[in-house]
């Protein structure tokens, strides 16, 4: 959704995505070209139509998240439109959107995240929880990871 300007600190696991996807892309002959949303899910909809028009093999998106929060709707243009383009969604997105998904393992995420606070002697552990129909997969996985940590050590959620 936003690829910050050189000099400005950038997200480790978006940059070795980015670098990933690179490499495959240049092993298999195809180029990478990459835009910026800007945060703005109506831009990303230009932004992938324009891609369309250029003549697009496929697309990976990180989808739009912040500051609207996107919810699971047959209208989102993620789910709408452009049905015959191979597009990938990574590490957030709906499974109703019909698309292929690349997520992290985010429930073993916050299974080990919430086993080292028990290990350290932590006792009560909150979980800050977002509606179930408001995307980004990831955080419910590691609500689930955390649920799933405090269940086997026989802690009272």
């Amino acid at each position: 959704p936003y690829i910050p300007p050189p000099g400005v600190l950038q997200n480790p696991v978006l940059l070795r995505l980015h670098h990933g996807l690179e490499k495959r892309a240049r092993e298999l002959g195809y180029q990478l070209l990459t835009a910026s949303s800007h945060h703005c899910v109506a831009h990303e909809s230009e932004l992938v139509e324009r891609f369309v028009r250029l003549g697009v093999a496929g697309m990976v998106v990180y989808p739009v998240y912040f500051p609207e929060p996107r919810r699971d709707t047959p209208d989102d243009p993620l789910a709408s439109r452009w049905p015959d383009l191979p597009l990938v969604v990574a590490d957030i997105g709906f499974e109703s959107w019909g698309r292929t998904m690349v997520a992290f393992d985010n429930r073993g995420l916050g299974r080990a995240m919430t086993r080292a606070l028990l290990d350290r002697g932590h006792r009560r552990i909150a979980f800050m929880h977002r509606p179930a129909d408001l995307l980004h997969n990831s955080v419910h996985e590691r609500a689930r990871g955390w649920r799933d940590a405090l269940e086997a050590a026989g802690r009272e959620i």
